[in-house]
């Protein structure tokens, strides 16, 4: 099997050099292959060191891999040919980033990263310093060029998928009958699923860091609330939710404070209160020191806050044609108070959950526009994790009670933040729901509930193809296509 494994992993290397060196010039594309398969062994080495490894799951991580790999392919050819400036310019002052190629929070980090790099005073965003740190130092080591930083994210989207392989391993371990193996590989199918989650991670955006960092306070709150040693701290699992929450908080740093409620729901149990407590206690410490720090330079008073975000309708999250139905729908969100939002927050939820829709009307029907939209394997994810939160999560609670409310917790604090039109808020917290999934899975596997989430599965299927039906004759006619 691992014979069979090795000469796969082969092929595919060569496979992806080879529409490397067609897509790009044979020098970049050859430099591109060597850092994805130099992202790829980092991961595996990793992997194959832990105790829950197994072909299935290297598979698995191969064929994630091999998904990102294309989509790295054709986001570097994006970055270099459609009207952008390579970055080798950047250092000589010529740098312009107006390609309609490259996303435009990607063309800010670069902007951020080029300053740096030549020495000029340049002042960075809390929300933008990790990535731009990432990409300087990065350069500094490999040199100037798209390549690093693309390489860079594609390992910490492979890293996610397998600290999410461990997570489930730790919240499922003895609970089922299944093999710690199966379950992890099962896990890491799950999040190798997750396309939309998967599509960010080759290019230069925050995502793969906010992922990981999640992933690792994820991994952190699950080991506390199976800490047995109620007089004793971990430091090392105190220091591995620290570090998350630091990678976050200078990403998006409100998302720190959904970490740390991670932390506050493990006091509920008595020999984790200790761990929990250093683990929230640390957190909220670097979320506070960080904030109130130069490090962050944007101030408001109450009222600078709500006129700017009331502002941010139709400035930052609802733009596009695509998106002035819903706007229409639910109005001047950001401007509501807290509670009229609370009431807005199913619908919200409901819409962050179906987007970005399976469908494309631009006629951009590009290698990433296409794949990002292809949805389904979320919607599979997420409709087993809801058979269990609404079906099982009373019947059998096997699962870390206080992780299933945090997972929801995570789910709908960016739903309440952006009213649920920027799906790609969410995509961090995807892989939370995958243990959740795997136990479903676990339960059918082991002939236990099939004809009750026979029917759950149907009126799911019903009422989510229905949902999609009705958004796509919205937003057709909305642009005309109808």
């Amino acid at each position: 099997m691992r014979k069979t494994m090795l000469l796969a992993e082969i092929a595919t290397v060569i496979f992806i050099t080879i529409i490397s060196c067609i897509a790009l010039p044979v020098s970049y594309g050859l430099q591109l292959a060597l850092g994805l398969t130099v992202a790829y062994a980092i991961v595996r080495a990793a992997f194959t060191r832990q105790s829950f490894y197994s072909p299935l799951g290297n598979a698995f991580l191969l064929f994630a891999w091999a998904i990102q790999a294309v989509l790295a392919v054709y986001f570097a050819d994006s970055y270099t040919h459609v009207g952008v400036v390579p970055i080798e310019e950047a250092v000589k002052g010529t740098m312009s980033f107006s390609g309609i190629g490259v996303h435009t929070d990607t063309r800010r980090y670069l902007k951020y990263a080029v300053d740096l790099f030549n020495g000029t005073e340049v002042s960075i965003p809390l929300n933008a310093l990790s990535i731009t740190l990432v990409i300087t130092t990065l350069w500094t080591i490999f040199g100037v060029s798209y390549i690093p930083p693309i390489c860079f994210g594609v390992c910490l989207s492979l890293a996610t998928i397998v600290i999410t392989g461990a997570t489930t391993l730790r919240l499922l371990a003895h609970r089922t009958q299944q093999q710690p193996q199966w379950l992890a590989a099962m896990a890491m199918l799950a999040t190798s699923l997750l396309f939309y989650f998967l599509s960010h991670g080759p290019q230069i955006l925050k995502e793969p860091i906010i992922g990981f960092a999640a992933a690792l306070c994820a991994l952190a709150v699950v080991r506390c609330i199976h800490f047995n040693d109620a007089k004793r701290i971990s430091f090392a699992n105190v220091a591995i939710f620290a570090l998350g929450v630091l990678i976050i908080t200078t990403s998006r740093a409100n998302f720190a404070q959904i970490m740390c409620v991670g932390a506050a729901f493990c006091l509920v149990y008595r020999n984790a209160r200790r761990n929990a407590a250093a683990m929230l206690i640390a957190g909220l410490a670097i979320y506070v020191a960080i904030c109130m720090s130069p490090l962050s330079h944007r101030y408001y008073t109450p009222d600078d806050y709500i006129n700017y975000t009331a502002r941010l309708i139709g400035a930052d999250y609802l733009i596009g044609p695509s998106q002035l139905p819903y706007a229409y729908i639910i109005g001047d969100y950001f401007s509501y108070p807290w509670w009229q939002k609370l009431l807005w927050l199913p619908f919200c939820s409901s819409v962050q959950y179906v987007i970005p829709f399976p469908w494309i009307f631009d006629g951009q029907f590009t290698v990433g526009n296409i794949f990002a939209r292809f949805n389904y394997g979320a919607y599979a994810v997420g409709g087993m994790a809801m058979f269990y939160i609404m079906v099982l999560s009373w019947r059998r609670a096997c699962l870390a009670t206080v992780f299933t409310l945090w997972a929801i917790v995570c789910f709908i604090a960016p739903a309440y933040a952006v009213a649920g039109s920027v799906s790609r808020y969410v995509t961090p917290f995807q892989p939370y729901f995958v243990p959740m999934a795997v136990y479903v899975l676990a339960l059918l596997r082991e002939n236990h509930h099939r004809k009750l989430f026979a029917c759950f599965a149907a009126v799911y299927l019903v009422i989510l193809i229905a949902t999609l039906i009705i958004c796509y004759i919205v937003q057709a006619k909305s642009l005309g296509y109808l």
